[in-house]
Formats: C-alpha cells, structure tokens, sequence
C-alpha cells in the first residue's frame, strides 16, 4: 500500500510479507531504502491499508498501518508510522478476531490516505475467523487503537472484499432516516454483492 507523509512529503510504500510487514522508504524510486520490518506471524497472505490525519496536539500528521493476515492468532496489528523516516514501530496488536482476510477503510481519499472532507473514516475487517467472515466495523477516532462499533446482522455471509461510497444527492432518500450523505457499504462475498446502508 502506498504512503506519502503529509509532514515532509517522503512516499513509501509498505508491503506484506511472508514473515511481517516492510517499511520501505521509495523518495527515491531508483534507491529505494529499507527502514524497518515488523514481525508477524507466518502467512502467504497479509494485507495493508493505511489511516493519515492530522493531531493538533502534536501540530503535525500522523500515519498508521492495518495489517490483517489468515495466520491463526495473529489479531490486526496496528504500525505507527510516525517516526518516519527513522522508524516505524509495531502500536498495538487488537486480538478481539483470531484472523482475517482483509482490511478496508472508508471514506478516504487513496492519494493520501486521509478523511474526505467532512467525512469520518472507519476500519472494516472482513473474512475474520468469527461471526463465519461477516463485516466488523471500527472506529479510527483514536487510530492507534481502534474501537470495535459494529458487526454484519447475523446470517450475513463472508466477505472476500468490500469497498463504500458516499451518495450526498437525491438518492440518499433510499437510505435510512437522517442523511445526506448515505454511506453505502459494498459487500463482496463469495455468492453475492450486498449494499449496506451504514
């Protein structure tokens, strides 16, 4: 997944690997430059998704990194990107799921991985060894440790993959009460493409 830090403008990009996750500094895309690798379980598959925004407490830009993985007890670790460009350090690792396929964040703009304006991101996890893979949702308020907010309707089959979209026109009248904007949910599973007003 691609990172450039709002701070200094330096891109990286970090990628899953079989034994963790690499923090690679690629400024330079000729000398691309190697800064750190946080463990993690041993898996063919990991994914990243990474959450930008702004602390006023600090007066700058703060990163982090989501990495999911189908490792049994592997929970989803959270890296702070932070301290780059000297480091990245492993934040937290949440363990209220085992596993997971992947990991989605909504309502971002993927050139900087940060809230659409006026909008609030949140952190999906699907394909999770709970709840048969169902969508779980978390709030990204303190992004360094994300707080679970809520789970698919019992029944709701695995999700493979999912994205979302905020409708703020006259269509959002087919969501529930209270909007514009509608934030719809799109859930890939194995069967169908469901819609879920969130």
């Amino acid at each position: 997944w691609g990172f450039v830090d709002q701070n200094d403008g330096r891109e990286y990009a970090v990628i899953g690997l079989g034994d963790g996750t690499g923090v690679v500094e690629v400024t330079d895309p000729v000398n691309p430059r190697e800064v750190v690798t946080i463990p993690g379980n041993p898996s063919a598959w990991r994914e990243v998704k990474i959450y930008q925004s702004f602390d006023a407490g600090s007066n700058r830009f703060r990163a982090y990194a989501y990495i999911t993985t189908e490792a049994p007890n592997s929970g989803l670790q959270v890296i702070d990107l932070s301290g780059l460009p000297a480091t990245a350090t492993l934040a937290t690792t949440l363990s209220d799921t085992g596993s997971q396929h992947t990991a989605y964040i909504s309502n971002i703009d993927y050139a900087t991985n940060m809230a659409l304006p006026g909008a609030e991101a949140f952190l999906y996890l699907a394909g999770s060894d709970i709840d048969n893979g169902a969508w779980r949702v978390y709030s990204l308020t303190n992004p360094e440790q994300p707080q679970f907010i809520a789970a698919a309707p019992s029944g709701t089959e695995y999700v493979h993959d999912a994205t979302s979209l905020l409708i703020p026109d006259a269509r959002a009248a087919q969501c529930g009460v209270g909007h514009p904007p509608c934030e719809v949910y799109v859930d890939f599973n194995e069967n169908t493409v469901d819609l879920w007003d969130l």
